[in-house]
């Protein structure tokens, strides 16, 4: 059997590129490595409880209802003139120049009494909604805060509320939150412990008794 010989411009064109190939791979930085993937910390928090005790959004609440409760009686107030032409109205006769002005003049009022009411009833929804806006946000900040200061990646929402197995309610809620079980990662006392104090803080400085 005749032994092929091997052509020397190929075996040298084979050579230079092993060669190159070699001198590639030793020219290349080597592939930096990657960390592990290490479990991140977790905790939960109550934040339905923090709203409940957090000082500032329950005194701007206490203030609102204060407002709603002063526009009610004013409405009263209105409601009542109003009856008060009514019966007036009934003094005149109808179709005279009397009833047909006083009857303007109240179904002026009374179209104006129910714009008025409308728009303070949006007003009182949009600085509620505000409210609750702003104070989650704060809550948020403050437990973004907590979590990098104690080395925690994960901050899970969960109800401490014990379900009450004679309110269907309060079972669907219980049945349908996602956190089942956790053991001591409840964090929902140092964040309120936190908003409280900054909105502590934030309260106007009470102004000094006038001397004598």
């Amino acid at each position: 059997m005749k032994s092929v010989a091997k052509s020397p411009v190929l075996f040298a064109t084979l050579l230079s590129c092993v060669l190159a190939g070699s001198a590639f791979a030793q020219s290349r930085p080597a592939a930096a490595a990657r960390p592990a993937p290490t479990g991140g910390a977790i905790a939960v928090v109550d934040i339905s409880q923090i709203f409940k005790s957090h000082v500032g959004f329950n005194e701007e609440m206490e203030r609102m209802k204060t407002e709603v409760q002063q526009y009610e009686e004013s409405l009263r107030t209105r409601h009542q003139a109003l009856a008060t032409e009514r019966e007036r109205l009934n003094a005149f006769k109808p179709g005279s120049a009397e009833y047909e002005k006083l009857e303007r003049s109240m179904a002026d009022a009374a179209a104006q009494l129910q714009i008025d009411t409308q728009m303070k009833k949006k007003e009182f929804l949009q600085r509620e909604s505000k409210l609750y806006f702003d104070v989650y946000r704060q809550v948020k900040d403050a437990i973004g805060d907590f979590a990098q200061q104690k080395g925690i990646d994960i901050v899970l929402r969960y109800s401490s509320d014990e379900i009450d197995p004679d309110d269907r309610a309060s079972v669907l809620q219980g049945v349908n939150q996602d956190l089942v079980y956790h053991n001591n990662l409840d964090i929902t006392k140092f964040i309120l412990d936190r908003v409280n104090r900054a909105s502590v803080a934030r309260r106007p400085a009470a102004k000094p008794a006038p001397r004598k």
